[in-house]
């Protein structure tokens, strides 16, 4: 979920209109969480309110794909998303706010 709030940051700074925009997600439940937001966690609800955003000025399609299916900037993000985990857990304090360091053996 973290990976679609950043991404669509992102994609809001940039202030793009009239675009077609498709966020690949590997992951199911957060496929279906973003299409129920209310029924989510307040990390979904930031996640589905920046997708909103996103779209009131472009087309977003979210779409399921398959996890290392060689879909371009899927497998760098894989490995960035692994990287970030081997040295912090993220938790919704880190979106904007002071990181929260856990370490590693108490997720």
């Amino acid at each position: 979920m973290l990976a679609v709030i950043k991404g669509a940051q992102f994609l809001l700074g940039l202030n793009l209109k009239q675009y077609n925009i498709t966020i690949h997600l590997e992951s199911k439940t957060t496929l279906n969480r973003l299409q129920a937001p209310l029924c989510g966690s307040n990390l979904t609800s930031v996640a589905a309110s920046l997708v909103t955003s996103l779209q009131n000025d472009n087309r977003v399609m979210l779409e399921k794909v398959k996890a290392h299916n060689n879909i371009i900037g899927n497998e760098v993000a894989d490995k960035l998303a692994k990287e970030a985990t081997i040295e912090i857990a993220i938790t919704p304090d880190t979106l904007g706010h002071t990181p929260v360091m856990i370490p590693r053996t108490l997720r």
